[in-house]
């Protein structure tokens, strides 16, 4: 009885053998055993364009029968850089097998590891690094103004030579177009050179090196680009009615190309050209500006985005100015003289004159005779104690100028008598001399 149970059961499992699909028949004699794993390393991880290495896999058991085969591949972006045998095969028997790693050229900075697959069993280097193709920038200049004519040029030097013809694109920035050079085999060494354009504010440029293919950068460097401003600059001084005077418009630096300068004002008072233009070459230009009424005017110059601004002030054409001593003495006749701006009209000028000063005694009008510019008037210096600033005022109906002087005392230089002694009831002569010359009667 139990000889036919065993039977039964014998036929039972040749039953289920028979049903079982021969993939999964050939899958279980394939399959390592519980106890293989599988491990995979490199004999270096840094990496330099154009290194290679020596990987190796290694099983815990030997290959069975026929071989192991394991498929290798890279992971990450050291994929795009590294290439290693897709499929390997460890001989039956053998655990361990290497392989070649090897890089190309290339720009990129990258990491990753090499994986190792067999039969369901996985393995993954630690990340390797590849450094990729540098680039050291040597430019004749670190700053320059955008829109001057300084060319900037730069020498570049790859740290490796490809073994292949090169493409490399050198980008300057700004809107500057991008430069592309083609490169010889084994060529490590170029240059290139640019304009920059005007920029309405300072800032840095990078001048860089990539692969115009990948984009992978191989270096920059910075560069400092001014912006070209304007200053203006005004007339020395206040500007006539009816009359003109010189400004100019002065930029921080050459400009390459012609600029046009733009003028606005906020009053009429003068005028002047809506534009200016600095030539090609040149940092500055200069325009007339005329006085139309009085008053003043505050001009703002424009150019690249960047102003100046400064008041100008339009006065009457009446007095110039009133022109007298620097010092003189009490007690003196002498003359001041009124100066017009413009020559007295037909049947001349009258100028009032006039000083609050104790100090003075002044004429109180002065005729300018006509086509004259000038004329003189009298003065006396009153008696003081002690040195005093006096000021005469001239004016006219629509102009006042004022002239300042100093009046110095009289002091006694000597006070003598004609007799060392004298009788009672006798006459002596005393005489009193001065420090300077009295042109009026003195007490």
């Amino acid at each position: 009885m139990l000889a036919s149970l065993g039977l039964l059961a014998s036929v039972a499992s040749a039953d289920s053998l028979l049903y079982r699909s021969t993939e999964d028949v050939v899958a279980a004699l394939a399959a390592p055993s519980l106890a293989q794993r599988i491990n995979v390393w490199l004999d270096h991880y840094e990496f330099y364009a154009g290194d290679s290495a020596v990987g190796y896999v290694q099983l815990d058991e030997p290959a069975p029968e026929g071989g192991a085969e394991i498929t290798l591949s890279a992971t990450a972006t050291l994929s795009h850089v590294a290439t290693v045998p897709y499929k390997l095969t460890i001989p039956a028997g053998e655990k361990k097998i290497s392989f070649p790693l090897s890089t190309i050229y290339s720009f990129k900075n990258v990491y990753g590891g090499i994986q190792a697959t067999y039969a369901g069993l996985r393995s993954t280097t630690p990340d390797a690094h590849y450094h990729g193709v540098t680039v050291a920038i040597a430019g004749n200049k670190s700053s320059l103004y955008g829109g001057s004519p300084t060319l900037y040029k730069a020498d570049f030097k790859l740290s490796l030579a490809s073994p292949k013809k090169q493409m490399v694109a050198v980008s300057f920035g700004y809107s500057i177009p991008t430069i592309y050079l083609d490169l010889a085999p084994g060529q490590t060494q170029f240059e290139a050179s640019t304009h920059y354009p005007l920029v309405s504010k300072s800032g840095v440029a990078f001048v860089q090196v990539y692969d115009p293919y990948t984009g992978a950068s191989a270096g920059y460097t910075d560069l400092k680009v001014a912006s070209i401003r304007p200053t203006f600059v005004p007339p020395t001084s206040d500007i006539q009615r009816g009359k003109s005077a010189q400004a100019k418009v002065v930029l921080n630096s050459v400009v390459k190309e012609p600029a046009v300068i733009s003028l606005k004002s906020n009053t009429d008072a003068a005028s002047f050209p809506a534009t200016v233009t600095v030539p090609a070459g040149a940092k500055e230009v200069a325009f007339p500006i005329q006085g139309v009424s009085n008053g003043f005017s505050s001009i703002e110059v424009k150019f690249n985005g960047n102003s100046s601004m400064a008041t100008v002030w339009v006065v009457s054409t009446g007095i110039e100015a009133v022109e007298l001593p620097g010092q003189v003495v009490a007690q003196r006749y002498f003359t001041g003289r009124v100066r017009l701006i413009d020559p007295a009209p037909a049947g001349g000028r009258i100028v009032e004159l006039a000083s609050a000063d104790p100090g003075l005694r002044t004429a109180t009008s002065v005729k300018v005779p006509e086509g004259q510019t000038w004329a003189e008037f009298s003065i006396v210096s009153n008696d003081v104690t002690e040195i005093q600033e006096a000021r005469v005022v001239a004016r006219t109906g629509d102009s006042t100028a004022t002239g300042i002087m100093s009046v110095k005392p009289l002091a006694v230089k000597a006070f003598t008598l004609s007799a060392a002694t004298v009788k009672g009831g006798a006459s002596v002569d005393g005489t009193v001399t001065l420090d300077e010359i009295v042109g009026v009667n003195t007490l």
